[in-house]
Order: C-alpha cells, then structure tokens, then sequence
C-alpha cells in the first residue's frame, strides 16, 4: 500500500506558498499592529482539521514566524478564533490591547480605585495631603 504524501511536500503547495508570499509580502499580523515585518510563513486561515481549503487563496495568508508558531500553538490548537490575538498584549505605551481589560473600567470621578481606601493606604496618606477627588478636580481646571 503506497503511504500518502504530506500535502506541504507537494509541488502544487509549493507553488501555491511561492505565490502567496509574493502576493503578500509582509506579515499580515504585524501590519495590523502597524509594523513591517517580512512574511516566511504561509498560513492556512481556516485550518485543515476544521476543513479548510488547501489551496484557495482566500483561505491563506502571510505571516512571520512568531505569528504562525502563535496562531497554531496557541488557537489553531485550542480552537480559538485568530482574531483574538490583537488582543493579546499591550501597545508601547503599556495599555492593554483589549478593550475589555479591567484597566479600562476606571474609576468614577472622586472614588478611590477599588472602592474605599484600605487601612494600610488611610496610613500612608501625610496628614493634610490632598485626596484623590482633590487632586482630579484640580487637573481638570
């Protein structure tokens, strides 16, 4: 009985992977994230195991190395949906990617984070030293 192929060793993929590489040069990943990195990689969007079609353009796309090693460890594997990976992470400024991170809940306006200060903080605190809502009205003059 002759032993099937492996679909990546074939040279209809690798003509397949050539064109989508020059049809996409750039990690299509790190151009969302607004950086320019080359694409080495030619991922299958709707995987295989979930029927993905091999070889329809539509279903591929470039990304680096970093990028495809994440996608299929980290969703691809666990069946999560790649659009969550811009998610996944900070900007440079250190603010989470995902909307729904507590750190965007904030506080309303003259509430302490978290509710009322705890002992440990009411200590802390210098006798006269301005409160938070003290502190927030005056940056906002």
């Amino acid at each position: 009985m002759k032993k099937k192929g492996r679909l990546y060793d074939t040279a209809r993929w690798k003509r397949v992977r050539r064109r989508q590489l020059a049809r996409e040069l750039f990690c299509r990943s790190c151009a969302e994230e607004g950086r320019d990195e080359l694409a080495t990689q030619v991922d299958h969007i709707v995987p295989l195991e979930r029927g993905g079609a091999p070889f329809d353009p539509e279903n591929l796309q470039s990304l680096c190395a970093t990028h495809h090693s994440m996608k299929t460890n980290l969703f691809d594997k666990n069946g999560r949906d790649w659009s969550e990976h811009a998610l996944v992470g900070c900007f440079e400024d250190g603010s989470p990617r995902d909307p729904d991170h507590p750190w965007y809940s904030g506080t309303p306006e003259g509430e302490h984070p978290g509710g009322e200060m705890n002992q440990t903080e009411r200590e802390a605190q210098p006798p006269g030293a301005p409160s938070a809502a003290d502190l927030i009205s005056r940056a906002d003059r």
